[in-house]
């Protein structure tokens, strides 16, 4: 569905899961326990865990929720009427110009983003969601979809285990993490060692993902209350909060063919980030202070890193000046609030770049990302 000549492979694709998705599909033994989704409202993605709601910024005030509402329910309309199904799902691909596209949740993104949770409940939570997306793909067939697997990073063991299945059994594309702190262990954490070797061995990219209003630490949460200023900060410094960890904690060295996504953050910061890290290294690398790594900062992250454009980032001009075009992807961001739907794409091809640029970053970054074949 090539549109004005482009492929487009959304790298960061969502989907709206239906409220009572871990009632039917979580273990009998956790599944009194299990989130609940809320679906008091026309457009509704909430979801309670333990008796809190998340995303805990929703509008609280009646003026602003309403308008928010009316906003909302007039983008995405035909989607709700449909309660977005997956044949809702296809057909908002086919109104976008969307070919294909790597599945990543709605409310998964807070079902068990709450510090301290037993691993083995977070790992029933994960299965759940992961054995309906694989059904939620198989009735969007013949159209080619991809998943992007919950983790259960509560306990990596169990992250390991279900990993595994959801590449293997399930046919699933990468895994998703959030990029905020779980029980205070850092991502270069030795820890995480056997979660990041098996990334490694699947050869699937770990994708990290954030979502503002949750239990765990989040960059302005201290000091934000509405969701625009908490939004604007939350998503991409805990991106490179994530990336500082990755790349100056040594796990890039350690694992030199592990592919990390840093998504739905921009890609503006990523040429200041690469530059401040090598700066830092210049300094302190003398004097004994990053025995993990081995060379400059900025070419790991050439090497094994790679950033999603939103549709309108002028900024991305000199990204690609500054770090090059080959590790750029696109995403919609539909069927969230802020996406630019039905639109994405065709803002994205009036930005400031070469033809081949725009077609690297909306189709073979992609392909080269999620080692999907490409027809």
């Amino acid at each position: 569905m090539a549109k004005k000549g482009f492929k487009f492979f959304d790298s960061d694709l969502h989907i709206v899961e239906p409220a009572d998705l871990w009632q039917r599909y979580t273990d009998k033994d956790y599944r009194a326990t299990a989130p609940r989704g809320l679906a008091d409202l026309k457009w509704d993605i909430r979801v309670e865990v333990d008796g809190q709601v998340f995303p805990r910024l929703w509008p609280t005030d009646p003026q602003v929720a309403k308008k928010d509402q009316a906003m909302v329910g007039a983008k995405y309309k035909d989607e709700i009427a449909a309660g977005f199904s997956a044949k809702a799902q296809v057909g908002a691909m086919r109104k976008e110009g969307i070919d294909t596209s790597v599945l990543f949740p709605s409310r998964g993104l807070w079902a068990n983003a709450v510090d301290g949770m037993e691993p083995q409940r977070s790992a029933a939570i994960a299965r759940a969601y992961n054995n309906w997306l694989r059904d939620f793909i198989a009735e969007c067939s013949p159209k080619p979809l991809y998943g992007a697997a919950m983790l259960p990073i509560h306990g990596v063991k169990e992250s390991v285990v279900e990993l595994k299945r959801a590449v293997k059994a399930l046919g699933f594309k990468a895994g998703f993490l959030r990029p905020n702190l779980y029980n205070q262990r850092p991502w270069h954490n030795k820890y995480y060692d056997p979660l990041w070797a098996t990334f490694q061995e699947l050869d699937v990219p770990v994708c990290f993902h954030e979502a503002i209003g949750t239990s765990l630490p989040e960059v302005g949460s201290d000091r934000f209350r509405t969701f625009a200023m908490l939004h604007t900060v939350a998503h991409p410094m805990e991106q490179m909060l994530a990336c500082v960890s990755l790349v100056m904690g040594g796990v890039l060295e350690r694992f030199p063919k592990l592919r990390v996504a840093f998504l739905e953050a921009n890609c503006g910061w990523t040429p200041f980030l690469a530059e401040r890290m090598d700066g830092r290294y210049a300094w302190r690398a003398p004097v004994g202070e990053l025995p993990e790594i081995s060379m400059k900062p900025s070419r790991y992250f050439k090497r094994q890193c790679w950033t999603s454009v939103e549709c309108d980032e002028d900024t991305v001009a000199g990204v690609v000046d500054y770090l090059g075009d080959d590790h750029l992807v696109m995403s919609t961001d539909y069927p969230h609030s802020d996406a630019q739907y039905p639109k994405a794409c065709e803002t994205f091809l009036k930005l400031p770049l070469s033809q081949a640029s725009k077609r690297k970053i909306l189709w073979d970054n992609t392909v080269a990302l999620y080692k999907v074949q490409d027809d």
